[in-house]
């Protein structure tokens, strides 16, 4: 809501109430402190449906190509998943530096949707075809989560891959690599954020077995199944018998005819 001092007050006098409440509050109230620092100083320009936020020397031209890029993907990918959010989303565009001390985000990360889009912005020329493919990618984070915030990480970042273009069949000599060593991560740890994860390269399989997976559910059925199954979760149903609700099989047997078939 664009209320980062309101916050800060609130989450202050919240742990002097409540001292158990401190420990859970640091995280929120560290970030929003890191945010408010910057972003206090920043400008604003509003589209139909976005907010972007900008640093004041930015170029005008590259705000408005965001902010147009924004609007395009609001009616494409609105509907690839049947949502059309009402309330306007913020769009931060940071320094690669800004980027970094506000977040706290590993090397590996190009973007990020926590409630508000933040991507860095770099050699716009040069980059704008990337930057265009994170927007695309995060802005997917941010319709799925309206979609349903029990979203298994696993679909989340694999739709939000093929949003942005990425090719399921390119990852295949690597994944089949992976599984013969022994590589492939189980189905427990692909269901919450990868952002946890140390090791770069848990996280590249993490990723590429996500699109894949993705992939092959979308092949075989369609993007609007998935938001089914999302849909039903929303209403309270666990993931397993959501899936199996919606594709007739069990969450298991997916992914032991997804590893046969790389």
């Amino acid at each position: 809501r664009e209320q980062l001092e309101s916050a800060i007050v609130s989450w202050e006098r919240a742990a002097k109430i409540d001292p158990a409440l401190k420990a859970s509050i640091a995280g929120w109230l560290t970030k929003a402190k890191r945010e408010l620092k910057v972003e206090s100083k920043m400008q604003s320009r509003v589209s139909s449906h976005f907010v972007c936020k900008y640093r004041p020397d930015s170029d005008r031209h590259i705000v408005q190509s965001v902010l147009d890029w924004l609007e395009t993907m609001y009616v494409e990918l609105g509907q690839r998943f049947d949502t059309y959010p009402t309330n306007a989303l913020t769009v931060v565009l940071y320094g690669d530096r800004e980027f970094s001390v506000v977040t706290g985000s590993h090397g590996w990360v190009g973007g990020l949707f926590d409630g508000k889009v933040r991507v860095p912005v770099k050699n716009f020329k040069r980059t704008q075809k990337a930057l265009r493919e994170t927007l695309r990618h995060e802005y997917t984070h941010f319709l799925l989560r309206r979609i349903s915030r029990r979203c298994p990480a696993w679909i989340n970042e694999g739709l939000a891959q093929m949003s942005e273009g990425r090719a399921a069949d390119k990852q295949r000599s690597m994944l089949r690599e992976a599984a013969k060593a022994k590589k492939l991560l189980p189905l427990s740890s692909l269901q919450k954020s990868f952002s946890s994860m140390g090791d770069a390269r848990a996280v590249r399989i993490a990723y590429r077995q996500s699109l894949s997976m993705t992939d092959r559910l979308v092949k075989r059925f369609s993007v609007i199944d998935i938001v089914r199954c999302l849909r039903l979760m929303a209403k309270g149903a666990k993931f397993d018998a959501a899936f199996e609700r919606t594709f007739r099989q069990k969450l298991d047997v997916f992914y032991a005819d997804w590893k046969a078939n790389l």
